[in-house]
């Protein structure tokens, strides 16, 4: 059983709001409680951590640091703990444990600075029976989807015969070859404290729906780009590690379930490709790309993913740099492997910038680095269109590659602010005229 905890709700309120589980598990043969937290790593950034976060008004604290500010701060022995828990993301809810922990988020409290020259007092046992009484539930629980009508994946639907006039490509007559993403989500992974249809996967519940789905998949008639559920090594998808219990087992037997209804419904038209990101987020040993590996006999095709987001001048990482780094952690892996970069762009900035000092998005220059972007298409056909790829071996698997032409987009003060502008449109102009050239000279 499992059970979910946001902070605010039970430890104190005004402090760093964060959400965990508590689980129990039977260990040679008793029944222990376990803290499941595999994004307490968030809570280290050196930045977010730093004294100069502190900001205090008329004796007001109105700003904390991140609580590992305070870890850096507590005995050997909280210390030792809390380096567990970041390296595992789970620890047993043993008393001394349960007060290590909510100390340092109780440490994050904005209000009198009394707080801060004032012993906490709060026991293990308090703590304990404080998470376990929380009155925090599942954002949506399984009942409350079914009676909203939402079926696994609600925003899918066959656009399959839509397809084949927008592409309908097969390699050879000229026209484009269709990737299609499907992903097992609920909310379109908006809603992570939510419920995951991936134990109802496995135990068969949406088999009859899969069935429709390979068979649209199957009437396209042409090859298929199949790209499921991608980016899974993160802490923001509906299938990640982090809601299911930690365990990338769960991710590939959900995959397999999957390729095995599509071979019995005839589909050898689906080419599956198998899109981590470049880099694990938060970064865990079991967190790990390669531990989500469906297997051999269930993938066709590597998918690659690394943007670079181009809000620093300072910090513009070249197309080489972030796929030559791809290509080294790859190796030797998928080397036999064709390869797709599945999802990627170069950023040129925004209409907003995060200033972390402040931890407020202020106005900038829109687009201010537009010529970077530009650069990076050129740098990118560069090795692209090269007669000789073996002086950049990091590309010669790769046979297409699809650009994320839609802006990064975020809400200040209630109001939708372009954070990138990624779209290929005529704001634009240089970033257009590189992409037009570089595909002159491709197909030329």
């Amino acid at each position: 059983s499992y059970k979910p905890v946001e902070t605010g709700k039970a430890i104190t309120n005004d402090i760093l709001g964060h959400s965990f589980l508590l689980a129990d598990f039977t260990v040679d043969g008793e029944t222990r409680t376990y803290i499941l937290d595999p994004t307490y790593n968030q809570f280290f950034d050196v930045d977010k951590c730093s004294e100069n976060n502190f900001k205090i008004i008329n004796g007001i604290v109105v700003q904390t640091p991140d609580l590992g500010y305070f870890a850096l701060k507590s005995d050997e022995n909280s210390q030792n703990v809390v380096k567990n828990l970041m390296r595992c993301g789970y620890m047993e809810l043993t008393e001394a444990n349960a007060k290590i922990y909510g100390d340092l988020f109780y440490k994050t409290k904005v209000g009198s600075i009394n707080y801060f020259n004032t012993k906490l007092e709060m026991s293990g046992s308090i703590y304990i029976k404080s998470f376990k009484k929380s009155e925090a539930r599942l954002t949506y629980t399984e009942e409350m989807l079914e009676e909203l009508g939402m079926g696994l994946n609600p925003i899918y639907k066959n656009n399959f015969k839509m397809a084949k006039f927008i592409a309908g490509g097969n390699g050879f007559n000229g026209k484009p070859v269709l990737q299609y993403t499907y992903q097992f989500t609920y909310s379109n992974n908006m809603e992570l404290n939510g419920y995951t249809p991936m134990f109802d996967i496995l135990r068969g519940k949406f088999d009859t729906f899969f069935e429709r789905l390979a068979n649209d998949v199957k009437s396209y008639e042409q090859p298929v780009l199949f790209r499921l559920n991608n980016e899974m090594n993160t802490d923001w998808t509906s299938y990640c590690g982090m809601v299911t219990l930690l365990d990338p087992d769960i991710y590939i037997l959900t995959w397999q379930k999957l390729y095995h209804i599509f071979e019995k419904q005839g589909v050898n038209n689906a080419i599956w490709i198998f899109n981590p990101i470049a880099r694990t987020t938060p970064y865990s040993n079991w967190g790990d790309a390669l531990n989500f590996m469906p297997g051999e006999d269930y993938v066709q095709m590597l998918g690659l993913t690394s943007y670079e987001m181009g809000n620093d001048a300072e910090n513009y990482r070249s197309f080489y740099d972030h796929y030559s780094e791809l290509y080294s952690k790859n190796s030797p892996y998928f080397d036999q492997y064709p390869a797709i970069i599945s999802e990627f762009a170069g950023g040129s900035g925004g209409e907003v910038l995060m200033n972390y000092d402040t931890n407020q998005y202020e106005e900038t220059v829109p687009a201010r680095n537009e010529n970077l972007q530009a650069e990076w298409v050129k740098e990118m056909f560069t090795y692209f269109n090269a007669e000789d790829k073996s002086q950049y071996p990091f590309v010669q698997n790769i046979k297409a590659a699809i650009w994320f032409s839609a802006n990064d987009v975020v809400s200040v003060n209630g109001e939708t602010k372009i954070l990138n502008y990624l779209k290929l449109d005529d704001t634009l102009t240089q970033t257009l005229a590189a992409f037009r050239e570089g595909l002159k000279n491709n197909h030329s």
